[in-house]
This record gives C-alpha cells, structure tokens and sequence, in this order.
C-alpha cells in the first residue's frame, strides 16, 4: 500500500542527490515481556478486521523471526520476509540487511537505492544514540559516496521525542529542509512497551515492531504535526493527525486507539479505529 510508494519516493530522490492476516489478542501478564507483534489498521468496530495489518513474529527468545503486511483490500501480502541472524547483522530481503550495535540496537542499514534495480548501489542509513539509549541522529549516504547525503535530527524531552527535522546536505555546502515532524504527548498515561514514533520512518517502517532502534516514548502520544519540502525547501503543507479513545488492558498495554486527521503512512497510522496485540514470554 502507501507505505511502499512513500518508501520509493525517498529513495530516487537519494539518488539523485548522489549523481498474517491474522492476529491474536495476547495479554500476558504484568512481568512478562510483551511486545506489539501484530498492528490492524482501519478495523470495523463489528469484526475488528482491519484493512491493513502489520504482522511481526517472535520466537521464544523473544527474536523477530518473520515480518508481514498484509493488505485487505487487496487479499494479498503487501510484504513479507523473513529475519536470519549472523553475527552483528540481521538478513530481511535478498538486498536488504541491518548490522547491530554490541547491544542489540540497529546500526546501519543497507538497502537498493532504486527499488527497480536490486542489485544496484545501495543506500547507507547510520543510526546514532546518546548515553541513554534514544536514537537522537540518522543519516544516509550512498554505498560510495561516504558523505551523509541526508541528515535527520531528532529531540527528546523527558523520554518522549518531540521533533524531528530531516534535511538534504548541498555541496559544497548548506542544505535544504526536506521535513519536520512534532509531536504532543498525554503526559498522565505511560503505556507499557508501546510502538517507536518515528515520523520519518521511510526505510524501516515493516521493522519498527522486529528491531531495537533505542527507546520509546515514555508517554502516549497524542498529536502529530508534520511538514514536507520540496526539492527547493518550500513547504508543501502540514499534516496532522490525533490519536484518541484509546484503550488500555489491565496491564499497561495500549490496545486500540482513534486516529482522526491527515493519515501519516511511515508511522502506520491510518484514520479510524487501530487495535495492537501482544507476543508475551
């Protein structure tokens, strides 16, 4: 659906620049280790079938083992792949790997800049985190060009990322703003091990729920604003989306919620009804 066409409308702009249907309702319990392993998009309030699902399986340790997108409209898989762990790097895609950090966090991320030609040159993406674990910078690059082509900066604000600015590097020098993104958060409610909000997750968005890309938001997040640019840093509009009605288990876990506004596809989210389920060891 629309998050692969916003994935391939990122990556030729890059290179340019460089010349289960399924899912269950798991509860587990307060000292388990649950984690989001299944997103149903625009879910009827009668069935609570959704139009789209994002499915993540885990193994008993806990490790992501396959990831599918599964499109109703359709009756087919949007995506799926499989996850194979050697060393520090994480196999997906014939094309497509992730390299860890020693604890486990995404590093980098190489994929085909043109989706059309997979054994083509490939994008760099480099994940940066401070001394506490929140991703706070990302940039890509090309295979060989090892300058950052694009960079992205995110803030956080008492454990909750409140922007996010992503801008294209010009040589010799300067660049131009090609996105911003902040969010607002309910301060009162902290959901247990929630999903990542990250607004410029072009590349990883199938990945988001598999991989450790650092903390999450403390908070639950109510309210994102995001801004796009064009090739010349002029804005092409601002689009808003609001998270409410959201329901929570007895034990901290967020199980639905109400998205209202503009739908923002990176983060998954889709107006209407949204239900999240749970793998617990």
């Amino acid at each position: 659906m629309n998050k692969l066409r916003t994935l391939a409308a990122l990556l030729p702009f890059l290179a340019i620049v460089s010349c289960s249907k399924e899912y269950s309702d798991e509860a587990g319990n307060p000292n388990s280790n649950c984690r989001v392993s299944s997103i149903a998009v625009a879910a009827d309030a009668i069935s609570s079938s959704g139009l789209y699902a994002l499915n993540t399986k885990f193994n008993a340790a806990n490790q992501a083992t396959a990831v599918e997108a599964y499109d109703s409209a359709t009756n087919i898989a949007d995506f799926t792949t499989s996850l194979s762990y050697k060393g520090d790097t994480v196999l997906t895609t014939v094309n497509e790997f992730f390299v860890l950090d020693v604890s486990k966090k995404v590093k980098k991320f190489f994929t085909p800049i043109d989706p059309s030609n997979p054994a083509g040159e490939k994008a760099v993406y480099d994940y940066k985190y401070d001394g506490s674990n929140y991703l706070i910078e990302k940039t890509i690059s090309s295979a060989s060009v090892p300058l950052p082509l694009v960079n992205i900066q995110y803030t956080w604000v008492g454990g909750n990322l409140m922007k996010v600015v992503a801008s294209v590097n010009q040589f010799p020098g300067g660049s131009v703003k090609l996105l911003e993104a902040n969010m607002e958060y309910d301060m009162s409610r902290q959901p247990r091990n929630f999903i990542y909000i990250f607004p410029d997750a072009f590349e990883n968005f199938f990945y988001l729920n598999a991989l450790d890309f650092g903390k999450k938001p403390t908070n639950l997040i109510k309210k994102i604003s995001v801004v796009y640019y064009d090739n010349a840093g002029v804005s092409q509009g601002t689009f808003e989306t609001f998270l409410s009605d959201v329901k929570f288990n007895n034990e901290g876990y967020v199980t639905e919620w109400y998205a209202d506004g503009t739908s923002f596809d990176p983060l998954g989210i889709f107006l209407g009804r949204t239900l999240f389920s749970y793998k617990c060891n």
